[in-house]
């Protein structure tokens, strides 16, 4: 079994000066963007490497990417990391190896149903 830890860029914003906020709608645009293209630059390199681990032709290796990836399942930097789709854990494809790297590569959101009942009650809260 193989591990690979990572920790994505977040999403919380820092302006010139160390500020964490600005009153210029461009600069903030500017400022998401840059922070999106790391985490996406990292979500590929992460995918690289998990990808890398996973070549075996055909042998079943175990591989898991976790870490903090400061985005949702559904959000684009996560689904870089993700396999082929219908390679996601509850998927017929999830087990399965692939052509390309000989083995399964799919990643799971988290199992905990405490932490996906308490991400529910925080996303419901209002701001």
């Amino acid at each position: 079994m193989s591990l690979a830890t990572c920790h994505l860029k977040s999403k919380l914003l820092t302006f010139p000066g160390g500020r964490f906020s600005t009153t210029d709608e461009a600069m903030r645009a500017r400022f998401g963007a840059f922070a999106l293209y790391r985490r996406a630059a990292e979500a590929v390199t992460v995918r690289a490497v998990a990808t890398e681990l996973l070549a075996g032709d055909g042998q079943n290796r175990a591989v898991i990417v976790l870490g903090d990836l400061n985005d949702e399942p559904e959000a684009a930097t996560t689904q870089i990391l993700h396999g082929p789709p219908g390679s996601e854990i509850g998927t017929g494809g999830f087990d399965q190896p692939d052509q390309a790297t000989g083995s399964g590569c799919g990643i799971s959101p988290p199992a905990c149903p405490q932490l996906n009942a308490s991400r529910a009650s925080t996303a419901a809260a209002p701001s």
